[in-house]
């Protein structure tokens, strides 16, 4: 019996031990971009080369900055092969960012994707905004072979107005605006977002600036700072990545 305590005592010293020498794991690194990470602060949106005269877009200064919190990857667009993508928290999913050549004056194309279980997302920063759409995306015919059609809201209140351009028969949205394509929205709540400026998701919010003229791509540059700054504003719910419980289940 003495041999059985004296072993017993013996264990729980060894264990006891171990614990003191082996700390306990430190806690997980997020793995999204919050709103208030250090990467939003240190992008340097333009250069002032003041010998010369002129601002520079300087896309490889914000790429920096994304790249290197450590949690936005590379990924492949079918229009731009050095893009970024940042896993971002709740209620927004992804945020997708490319520069993409165009002579001297780059255009800058970012995508802000939110969770289709998000709820009441309040848009009144992007307000007002034109619901427009046809092709596929509208439930009509392709307009060419490849015409994916679009859905979406062209947003008004910002430097860069979301507006329809190119060929009538090849219109696309360009500038800023909400794209609505990710899923079937009912007139309420295209009603609502016009007048209450709450969405739901799936949505994307978009700057797309590809298709601008130079002076357009320039002013798109510069309103990454006022885009950026709608998911640094934003409520978010901290570890979680999909839609709160309601109160009334366990």
């Amino acid at each position: 019996m003495k041999t059985l305590l004296f072993g017993s005592l013996i264990s729980s010293l060894l264990l006891t031990g171990c614990m003191l020498l082996t700390p306990e794991d430190p806690p997980h690194e997020p793995k999204d971009l919050k709103p208030d990470d250090f990467a939003w602060d240190e992008i340097d949106i333009a250069r002032d080369y003041k010998f010369i005269d002129v601002t520079r877009i300087d896309c490889g200064s914000v790429r920096s900055n994304l790249s290197g919190s450590g949690k936005c990857l590379p990924v492949k667009l079918p229009f731009a092969t050095s893009a970024l993508q940042c896993p971002l928290s709740y209620p927004a999913e992804t945020l997708t960012f490319a520069c993409i050549d165009k002579g001297d004056i780059p255009a800058v194309y970012v995508r802000f994707s939110f969770a289709e279980t998000a709820k009441n997302i309040d848009l009144t920063a992007l307000m007002p905004c034109e619901i427009v759409s046809d092709g596929p995306a509208a439930h009509k015919p392709p307009r060419f072979p490849t015409d994916p059609g679009y859905h979406a809201c062209l947003c008004q209140n910002t430097g860069t107005p979301g507006a329809l351009i190119n060929a009538p028969d090849t219109l696309r949205p360009a500038g800023i605006y909400i794209d609505l394509t990710a899923a079937e929205r009912s007139e309420q709540s295209l009603h609502n977002l016009q007048q209450n400026h709450l969405l739901d998701g799936p949505f994307d919010i978009v700057l797309d600036a590809r298709f601008l003229d130079e002076d357009a791509r320039t002013q798109a540059f510069k309103n990454l700072p006022e885009l950026f700054s709608f998911y640094r504003n934003l409520e978010i719910h901290p570890n979680i990545h999909t839609a709160p419980k309601p109160d009334n289940l366990n």
